[in-house]
This record gives structure tokens, sequence and C-alpha cells, in this order.
């Protein structure tokens, strides 16, 4: 039996943002496609599906790929994908779905719970593994963020936007694994962080750029998720550690930086509840 397509619930359908777009990037086991200046990641990667994307069965993806070069037409309706190459054309029906909820709620406060979290997280020396260079100003800027005390959201959103290497750069990611707890737990600064995020969020990539898209409409990845639902089902320290070492290892610092991110968002809830 064909394994099934899988969708994010955030796309809804595959032709969500539009009929036509282009092939955006290509990696070995994954692409983006441009659609009106959104981005829907495809993949064949096990164990992982993007806040904005879609899954395929091996077969297909397979099938798919060689015809995928950076820049060619593709069409997308409610089922099918259709890429346009000088090799040739290839369609891909992809129903029926499996929908992957993807969409993050409020969970109640519980001290327990979050301090499970701090300790896991706080365990694995992050500050030395995160793609940014700790200096004084970082040093500072981390410490408000943990500590619950940011007077100007905007110099800090501002400084960590965009900053850092590569195609989600690791302030983003800190930003997103910080919004992400904040919304989690209902921080009364989350609207505020969000609103600032999308002031500024041209500053930063396209890929970057689509997830915090995702996160502002609160979509999150597959294996951010997984941490979600741990804390909201109050799993074991052991479960929750194994969701936590599955996010360690996205991208070369993207999980790492994202799970920093988490930490002092973590720090935040907790400084927050008990002012």
């Amino acid at each position: 039996m064909q394994e099934q397509t899988s969708i994010s619930t955030y796309l809804a359908t595959l032709n969500v943002f539009g009929k036509m777009g282009k092939i955006h990037s290509v990696f070995d086991r994954s692409f983006n496609i441009a659609v009106n200046d959104r981005l829907i990641n495809v993949t064949a990667t096990e164990n992982f599906l993007s806040s904005f994307g879609l899954k395929l069965s091996t077969t297909n993806f397979d099938q798919l790929q060689p015809y995928c070069q950076q820049g060619n037409l593709v069409k997308l309706t409610r089922d099918s994908l259709t890429v346009y190459s000088k090799y040739g054309i290839q369609t891909i029906q992809l129903a029926p779905y499996n929908q992957v909820e993807l969409k993050i709620q409020p969970i109640s406060y519980q001290i327990e719970e979050l301090q499970k979290l701090q300790e896991l997280l706080e365990i694995r020396n992050l500050e030395a593994t995160i793609g940014l260079s700790i200096g004084v100003k970082e040093v500072g800027y981390f410490s408000r963020l943990a500590s619950n005390q940011v007077a100007d959201w905007v110099q800090i959103v501002t400084y960590l936007i965009g900053r850092g290497k590569g195609l989600t750069p690791s302030g983003d990611d800190i930003l997103l694994g910080y919004l992400f707890m904040l919304k989690t737990y209902k921080h009364p600064d989350a609207s505020i962080v969000a609103e600032q995020i999308k002031r500024h969020i041209k500053a930063t990539t396209s890929i970057s750029e689509n997830y915090f898209y995702a996160l502002l409409d609160n979509y999150v990845s597959s294996v951010v998720m997984d941490v979600w639902r741990a804390l909201d089902r109050n799993e074991s320290m052991e479960q929750l550690a194994a969701k936590i070492d599955r996010l360690l290892e996205v991208g070369h610092t993207s999980g790492h930086d994202m799970c920093y991110g988490i930490l002092l968002g973590a720090k935040a809830v907790i400084k927050e509840q008990v002012q």
C-alpha cells in the first residue's frame, strides 16, 4: 500500500495561495514552491513536516525530483502538482491527503511542566551551540527576554530578525521559539512581539518569512508540534526529552536556535506568573 500524502492543516488545499508558482529552492530531499510570494515546502523527509509543508511518498518524490530545477513553473490544483521543465512535464496526483494538525492552542500554566522543560534545555548548554556569537549585546538582550523585562520590543526584534547565516538565520529561529512559548502560555506580550515581527518580516529570508507567517497564525512545524503536545499532555521527562532531541536535529543550528528561544520563552512565562 502506497504511503499517503501528508499536508499541514495550514495549507488546507495545495492551491490555497494560487494556481501557478515556480520552484523557489531545491535541496537533497525537499524543495520549495513560491506561489504569490508564499512558499509551500515539499519533502520526502521522514518525521518532519513544515508548517507550510507537504510530505510525499518516496515514490512520488523520486518521480518529481528530476523535474525540479529552480525557476521551473509549477501548476497546482486541489489534489495535483505539475512541474514544467526542459526535461518534460511531470504530474503527481496527491489525493487523498492525510491532513496533519499543526496548529497550536493555548495551554494552562503548570509550573512543574515548565520547570521540567527548562531543566531539559539548560543541561544541553545551548548558548555554546546556537548559530550566533554571544557578545555583550546578545547577553543583555537574552537576559531581558528571559527575565520578562523588555521595555522596547522594536530594538530586540529588529536586532534578531534576519541575523545570522543560512536560509533560516539563527536570530529568526530564536524569535520563533520564543514567540511559540509566549503564544502557548498566553503571555501578555505575545501580541506585541507578533506585531513587531509582522512589521519587520521583510528583513529576513523568504523561508524564514514563511515560518513567521505560519506562526503568526499559530502554526508550527511537526517537530515543534511534538514538543507542544508533550507539554499539553504532561508527558514524562523521558518523552519530553526525546521530542527536544528530535527538534535539536533540525538543520545545521536551527534546532538549537529554536530550542534556545523556547528556553528563553519558558523563563519569561514563569517570571510573568510569579510577578
